[in-house]
């Protein structure tokens, strides 16, 4: 009889292995098996979903239950969720409700907190620029050549700011991006093999 924990370490194995199959063998009965393995994913994502809403729920509701700190804006969280659910689950995403929700609430929102990553970048970038080290003067230089060159002062000043920061932008920016991307990538690769092998546990710390 298995172990409570080697169960799901063989649900892994096999999704993972079917996965990798289909990508590797081109053969019909396992890309059926891949394209069947997707769809629970996609079921198992929306329970996971619900389950991570529902934790919301019970840990705000317990919060206006007990008047703890700023509970008033647990209430307004609780409200929308429950509103926009239920919007969304009678009408559909495409209901005059909901669209008016998404348009004049969440998009709004959404573009606000978004522009408020402007101050927390311009906050680490004066703790960035402060020039001790030599990683630190070319970050420097490069952040200067990009800001100038997209200013009319800089255009202004020497024609070639534009040039230096768009040289900047496409050569050095997308060589460290796609360098981190490739890190990541292979850093995926390996904890995704680490599971499938049965290797990570850490996933299964709440088995017993």
């Amino acid at each position: 009889m298995f172990h409570k924990e080697q169960i799901p370490i063989l649900i892994s194995l096999t999704a993972g292995a079917i996965m990798i199959f289909d990508f590797f063998v081109k053969q019909a009965t396992i890309a059926n098996m891949a394209s069947q393995a997707l769809k629970w994913n996609i079921i198992i994502a929306a329970f996971a979903t619900a389950l991570g809403g529902a934790n919301l729920l019970r840990i705000h509701s317990r919060r206006i239950s007990r008047r703890t700190a700023r509970w008033h804006l647990s209430v307004l969280l609780v409200a929308s969720m429950v509103i926009y659910a239920a919007v969304g689950v009678t009408q559909g995403p495409q209901g005059v409700n909901y669209q008016f929700l998404w348009q004049n609430l969440f998009s709004p929102l959404s573009a606000t907190m978004f522009s408020l990553n402007a101050f927390f970048i311009a906050s680490a970038a004066v703790r960035a620029f402060r020039i001790r080290t030599i990683q630190a003067a070319i970050l420097m230089v490069c952040a200067f050549a990009v800001m100038i060159g997209n200013t009319g002062v800089g255009v202004a000043l020497w024609d070639g700011f534009p040039k230096s920061g768009q040289w900047v932008m496409n050569i050095v920016n997308v060589a460290g991006m796609r360098g981190i991307v490739i890190g990541a990538a292979l850093g995926a690769m390996g904890i995704s093999l680490r599971v499938i092998l049965g290797l990570e546990r850490g996933h299964l710390s709440g088995v017993e």
